[in-house]
């Protein structure tokens, strides 16, 4: 009589994206960077791998990260590989690494990492958050020589020897197959946020959290950015805007999070802002969200973006977003966000108008909820674990751009 067994097939365990037994390893050096979008991908990628049941290392460039790794990440090995030149540790340390330890597959999360010289066994994995220098090379690489030379040496040596890409939306991965050639790219999109519970009064409860300057965001009005100073962001385009509509809404502010912000305050003082514009810099995790739910909209005018994480966040939140319409700002807003097209200071002014009215926070919140449950789906077909699962096994996923 035929019998069977508990325990599943290892082919059948990759197939679904379990992890169970395999070595994995993991570039975490991005993780130092806090307020990074990359360096929250990377926490994210770690946790979804060791929740398929991964072995997984955690591989950085100094002693002193792997303490605080280790502590994080309980149930990670922590491995440092000292170096202080980024090239020469993608390069040279970490081949030596790769030929010693033999994980079944090792991924770089960060766009390139990945060594020319190794040759083993060891299925390579990247992950291609965004082509923007070279979609934008007149503005990321032409002025920059030197900086051109390693991004594109950095990239090139990614793509070619990379088994596997992972880009986290299709605009990216169109470019990935595009751009670089690459045949074997597949989407998986990050996490995707639900849509918070609360509403209305009860959704300004909560303790208090500790901003800058001793700002009391929840007595103001405001409007929020929430991003980098990067030229593709429009930073100056938006306080042009706001400096358009500041006596139309005299009782409505602009608040800004996130780095470099100290290179516009020089803006802000010739439009005489600096009474309506709080420029917080990086602020941690329950002040950023305690921030976006209260805001009266996000204003987010880039140019280009390979996911736009802060336009899930303030779907999830419940409130108006006023974005661009580059890379993948359409494909992850769909019908919930005011877009800007083109971005200039009147197209924008007129957007924050728009949003600012009574009925625009409800219009928000239904169509954020319809539009996130849509991502969600979309995220079944494709995580970053059944990705590696996929190349260890050297199986095809089910949805994979091919060079054009």
């Amino acid at each position: 009589m035929a019998t069977t067994s508990n325990r599943e097939h290892p082919a059948q365990r990759l197939r679904s994206g379990n992890l169970d037994s395999c070595r994995l390893g993991i570039d975490v050096r991005y993780l130092r960077r806090q307020g990074v979008g990359i360096s929250g991908y990377v926490h994210q990628a770690v946790l979804e791998l060791l929740e398929a049941g991964a072995d997984l290392t955690l591989l950085t460039d100094r002693e002193d990260h792997c303490g605080a790794l280790r502590s994080a990440y309980p149930s990670a090995a922590a491995v440092a590989l000292p170096t202080r030149s980024g090239f020469r540790w993608e390069q040279q340390k970490l081949p030596w690494h790769l030929d010693a330890a033999r994980y079944d597959a090792y991924i770089a999360p960060a766009n390139y990492g990945l060594p020319l010289t190794y040759r083993g066994p060891t299925v390579m994995i990247l992950v291609v958050h965004d082509l923007i220098p070279l979609r934008l090379g007149h503005i990321y690489l032409l002025p920059r020589p030197l900086w051109a030379t390693k991004y594109l040496l950095s990239v090139g040596i990614a793509a070619a020897r990379a088994d596997r890409v992972a880009a986290p939306s299709h605009a990216t991965a169109r470019d990935v197959a595009r751009l670089l050639r690459h045949r074997d790219v597949s989407v998986a999109y990050p996490p995707i946020p639900a849509p918070h519970a609360a509403e209305g009064g009860a959704e300004r409860a909560g303790p208090p959290v500790s901003l800058p300057d001793g700002l009391d965001h929840r007595a103001k009005s405001y409007f929020l950015y929430n991003g980098g100073a990067d030229i593709r962001k429009n930073v100056p385009t938006l306080l042009r805007a706001f400096a358009r509509i500041r006596h139309a809404l005299p009782a409505t502010d602009l608040i800004m999070i996130g780095p470099g912000q100290e290179h516009f305050r020089k803006l802000i003082h010739r439009l005489r802002l600096q009474d309506r514009v709080h420029t917080l810099g990086y602020v941690d995790e329950p002040a950023k969200e305690s921030l976006i739910k209260h805001a009266v909209a996000l204003l987010y005018p880039s140019r280009i973006e390979g996911f736009g994480l802060p336009v899930l966040e303030a779907m999830a939140a419940g409130i108006p977003v006023v974005s661009g319409t580059g890379g993948s700002l359409a494909e992850i807003g769909g019908d919930a966000v005011v877009y800007v097209r083109p971005i200039n200071d009147e197209s924008l002014a007129t957007a924050m108008m728009a949003v600012s009215q009574g009925t625009a926070r409800d219009t928000a919140r239904l169509a954020g909820i319809s539009q996130l449950k849509l991502l969600m789906d979309r995220r079944q077909e494709g995580t970053l674990a059944g990705i590696v699962a996929a190349g260890i096994r050297k199986a095809p996923l089910s949805i994979q751009y091919s060079v054009p």
